[in-house]
């Protein structure tokens, strides 16, 4: 399995210039200045955690109070985490799968999420 990472994007580009540089590849560069990435696959088993984490503690501004945090946690933790770990990959069923996403939404992002914009 090939992870993505937005570290590796630039990359790339940088090491397809510095071959344009060395003249070991025909090309135009391209000066990457800034990089978006709309709708990009997560891994929901870390994504959803931190859905909580950065609600709790961010630079912003806290969107959830302590005793929010705790109760969330436990509900990624017992309930949405064992549901994503039943749905991995190619091995899970759509059923599965369908159970978790709308478990860890309804439990987890929905209320993270809740009256926020």
């Amino acid at each position: 399995m090939m992870r993505l990472t937005t570290t590796i994007i630039p990359e790339y580009f940088q090491n397809q210039n510095d071959a344009i540089d060395a003249g070991t590849l025909s090309a135009e560069k391209i000066n990457l200045v800034a990089l978006g990435i709309n709708n990009g696959w997560i891994d929901a088993t870390i994504q959803y955690g931190a859905y909580v984490d950065f609600a709790y503690n961010n630079s912003y501004r806290q969107l959830i109070n302590e005793s929010e945090y705790v109760s969330l946690k436990e509900e990624f933790e017992t309930g949405c985490l064992p549901r994503l770990q039943a749905c991995p990959g190619e091995t899970g069923t759509d059923a599965a799968c369908q159970d978790a996403d709308d478990f860890c939404y309804e439990n987890v992002e929905a209320y993270v999420m809740d009256d926020r914009s």
